[in-house]
């Protein structure tokens, strides 16, 4: 699905402070965690930080619109940041992971407001305006925290008020539905389209009907609309259309729903179970070992004999007999 808001909601107070593109605008912020980052609350519910200038130029963009529609004396940051050594934002460092130098995105001078780089002193395509560098030994504005790390500006900028802009937040694309629901709604405009998955089920994300919808581990059957629980001496370990395992002999599980196989528990020493044994009580004692059900299980003295496994005590040998 893909949130049917328009610009006039994309920011969390509801209003799109400057509106650059149909899917970019900037949104007035602040935080009080080092790093753009911690700016994205101030994006509303499907949108978010534009997390580079590739991402904010296939959303609509343009040079043109980040230097004029800028309001004086703001600026509205991306995720975007560089390798340093001069002003441009490579490829191969996009958003706030991989690089963390100078911070890139949309604005204008004002009065007491000046940003490092603009236009043509910089080149990182669409993003015509950049903070960090020289000014990493003072505050722009309410843009502060910038002064002891000159080459990390992205990761460790605060901005102490609304004052001065924010950032710049795109339009998410086509989200997928969380594991465990499915949408077969075509051009979905809301998370209310994904439909939790049937009890005992689950899907993986992004998932397009009910067929998609698996027994989970712990449940077994053979579609979605018949997964029962294991019952207890079985187990399953996977999602899927199949049946639960049996436990095998010599173990057993009193724990209905298991899902691996380390539910199966040995049986006391010297006694033995059927496969899928479900109590402790299934395991019997050995031939030559008398006890009770469930143990624990004594071998027999000299003298005496068991000829069958189950409960029992040892029996005597007869008389004149050893």
């Amino acid at each position: 699905y893909k949130p049917g808001v328009g610009v006039g909601k994309a920011c969390t107070d509801g209003t799109a402070d400057v509106i650059y593109a149909d899917d970019v605008v900037g949104c007035n912020a602040e935080w009080d965690l080092p790093g753009v980052i911690n700016g994205g609350g101030a994006c509303a519910l499907g949108w978010e930080i534009c997390a580079s200038e590739a991402s904010a130029a296939a959303s609509g963009l343009t040079a043109l619109s980040c230097s004029a529609n800028s309001p004086q004396g703001t600026f509205y940051a991306t995720l975007e940041s560089g390798p340093g050594l001069f002003w441009k934002c490579w490829p191969q460092f996009p958003g706030q992971m991989d690089g963390y130098n100078d911070i890139y995105g949309c604005g204008k001078h004002g009065t007491g407001f000046s940003l490092t780089k603009s236009g043509g002193s910089m080149d990182c395509g669409v993003l015509t305006q950049g903070m960090g560098g020289n000014t990493g030994s003072a505050n722009i504005g309410s843009w502060t925290n910038m002064q002891n790390y000159a080459d990390q500006e992205s990761a460790k900028v605060v901005k102490t008020s609304l004052a001065g802009g924010g950032v710049l937040c795109c339009k998410k694309g086509c989200q997928e539905c969380p594991t465990g629901t499915y949408s077969s709604t075509d051009r979905a405009i809301s998370a209310s389209t994904c439909i939790d998955c049937p009890a005992n089920t689950i899907s993986a994300a992004g998932a397009s009907s009910v067929g998609a919808c698996e027994c989970k581990a712990g449940f077994g059957g053979s579609e979605w609309s018949d997964c029962q629980m294991c019952p207890a001496g079985t187990y399953k370990e996977t999602k899927g259309f199949s049946t639960c395992t049996s436990c095998p002999a010599g173990t057993y599980s009193s724990s209905p729903g298991a899902a691996s196989a380390a539910a199966c528990l040995a049986c006391p020493a010297d006694s033995d179970s059927l496969e899928g044994s479900s109590a402790v009580e299934a395991c019997s004692c050995n031939i030559g070992f008398g006890g009770p059900d469930g143990g624990p299980c004594t071998a027999c003295a000299k003298g005496f004999y068991k000829d069958t496994a189950g409960a029992g005590q040892c029996i005597s040998c007869l008389a004149d007999h050893w």
